[in-house]
């Protein structure tokens, strides 16, 4: 006999105010005979319904749980009383996949050596709860990747976080796995940006201190060089290694005092380098203030200056990183700066490419090694290789091997002696040879200037990195933008950030501002890194000098920044 209950024509015609949502899973049957509304294993649909999936867990089939997400209030004890008598219940053998006890219903699936499992209650819509566990089943190799335990109990944290986008109070939201990996990545366009106008503006504060910092460092030397002149310097040739020997002298630039000198005579002697010193040193005092006020304006971290020493009095922009502390080892480290010159349509005028191969010796077991070049036939034609003046000239002509001219002596030892034991140069106005070329079109339309400029990578070889053009314009309206742009109102330029850049990969951005003159766009500045260079060398192999046939195993640094990139 079928009863109809009274409350359910009243959820029906919505006059008992229970949301849709609140009626999910209580099992609603239609009957299509009377066109009634049942109710199945609910006894009053107006007191609260029951949460469809109390838990989800992934436990071993040992009975180890590994993680354990409640959607209701549940106590510590309650739940690990019902993910001990899982392992008890699980038959070895069954045709089913799902479990049910007095008040709960188990719905799992093994994976390998675990068992993915939620708890219901037993009034839930099995059909439903199946799906919900297809997908939480997904979500382990997803986030986890892996099946194992040691998998799980690693990313135990974003499995949860997981399960919170596809169960939310007990009941299933309408999501895919997609949707979920969208909203578990939190990705964020403004805080992009954010993070592009703080780089930028980084990058440009660097740039102005390295500029500043290279012309007090020569009103250094130039004084050293006065000071040693008159007999007043104290400096001298620094002793050196091997290599170093051929470098310029280093003179340092501490005076050294006469000792008869009177105390009063002393301290007048300080006075007038004291006052000299702010006479040289009022512009970096400046720009002192300048970069600290930029840092807090922008919650930027501030740079700090070796004790004693200026913020820009650091070394040019020119100088090259040192390699990392090698504790025992062989780095080669491949270093290639370009500056790069265009027409204003992209049309190549100059491109330089100056290269450099130093070596790391760490251990001093491997001082007497001989490196062997390659890929020197595939450099760009017209590439001018040189070797250091100690090299065994005979040796690079014939195999291109770089060895010690004599045997008998090592490389230097340590991180800070990296020795440039090579060099080339490239000079061309040849187009085949730019890795990356930028066109540019400025036009007027209805009484407004549109401007598209296009990228193209032309190595077929060479990927870029952290590709950015800067454009000084007028605040901009983009309308199509193949990346991210910011607008740095304080310098007024167009910052787009390409970020990587595959070979043969296009590009495409255009924006409109007020009229102006197409000449106050230019210069275009490019910058960009690569972990290839334009030579393309390599080193093929490193063996000992006294044993030919020994090879060495070696570490391999190569990177390809810009100095310069300009359309003008």
């Amino acid at each position: 006999m079928m009863i109809v209950s009274a409350r359910c024509y009243s959820f029906r015609t919505g006059r008992c105010g229970i949301s849709p949502r609140s009626f999910r899973g209580c099992g609603l049957a239609v009957c299509s005979s009377r066109r009634a509304i049942f109710l199945q294993g609910i006894r009053d649909c107006e007191g609260p319904t029951a949460m469809v999936v109390l838990s989800a867990a992934v436990v071993t089939k040992t009975g180890k749980v590994l993680v354990a997400r409640q959607f209701i209030a549940m106590s510590k004890l309650r739940i690990e009383g019902l993910l001990s008598a899982f392992p008890k219940l699980v038959g070895s053998g069954g045709e089913h996949t799902f479990i049910e006890t007095e008040n709960v219903r188990y719905i799992y699936q093994p994976i390998e050596l675990l068992y993915v499992l939620i708890i219901t209650n037993k009034q839930s819509n099995i059909m439903e709860d199946l799906e919900t566990l297809r997908l939480v089943a997904k979500l382990v190799p997803e986030f986890c990747h892996g099946h194992d335990e040691q998998a799980v109990s690693s990313n135990a944290f974003q499995l949860v976080f997981a399960l919170d986008e596809v169960i939310s109070s007990g009941y299933r939201e309408n999501v895919s796995l997609q949707q979920v990996r969208t909203f578990t990545e939190m990705d964020s366009h403004e805080a992009k940006l954010q993070k592009i106008i703080k780089a930028s503006k980084e990058d440009d504060a660097r740039s102005k201190m390295k500029q500043r910092a290279a012309e007090i460092e020569k009103h250094k030397q130039k004084m050293a060089t006065i000071q040693t002149g008159r007999g007043m310097g104290g400096g001298g040739y620094s002793s050196g290694d091997y290599l170093s020997g051929s470098g310029p002298p280093d003179y340092s630039h501490s005076r050294i005092e006469p000792t008869n000198l009177s105390r009063a005579q002393r301290e007048q002697k300080g006075a007038v380098g004291l006052r000299l010193g702010q006479a040289l040193g009022g512009a970096s005092r400046q720009g002192d203030q300048f970069f600290a006020q930029l840092a807090t304006e922008e919650h930027l971290a501030p740079v700090q200056s070796p004790p004693g020493q200026p913020l820009l009095s650091r070394p040019a922009a020119s100088a090259a990183p040192e390699p990392a502390e090698i504790v025992d080892g062989v780095l080669v480290s491949i270093e290639e700066v370009i500056t790069v010159h265009c027409e204003r349509d992209g049309t190549l005028k100059q491109l330089e490419a100056v290269g450099t191969v130093k070596l790391t010796v760490g251990n001093p077991d491997y001082a007497r090694i001989r490196l062997h070049v390659g890929a020197l036939a595939s450099a760009p034609k017209g590439t001018r290789f040189q070797p250091h003046p100690k090299m065994d000239k005979g040796a690079w002509t014939s195999s291109q091997i770089l060895a010690l001219k004599e045997s008998d002596k090592g490389f230097p030892i340590g991180s800070s002696n990296a020795a440039p034991i090579l060099k080339w140069k490239l000079s061309t106005s040849d187009s085949s040879f730019l890795p990356f070329s930028v066109t540019f079109w400025p036009s007027q339309e209805n009484g407004r200037t549109v401007v598209t400029a296009e990228y193209q990578a032309e190595s077929d070889r060479i990927t870029l990195q952290d590709v950015r053009i800067v454009i000084t314009t007028p605040p901009p309206q983009v309308s199509q933008c193949d990346g991210d742009y910011v607008y740095d109102n304080a310098s007024r330029s167009l910052v787009w950030s390409i970020g990587n850049v595959e070979p043969d990969a296009t590009g495409t951005m255009e924006w409109k501002t007020d009229p102006v003159d197409p000449d106050s766009l230019f210069p275009l500045r490019v910058q960009f890194t690569s972990q290839q260079t334009i030579a393309g060398i390599g080193v093929d192999q490193i063996t000992m000098a006294d044993a030919p046939d020994q090879a060495v195993e070696y570490d391999t640094r190569t990177s390809l920044t810009v100095q310069s990139f300009t359309l003008e």
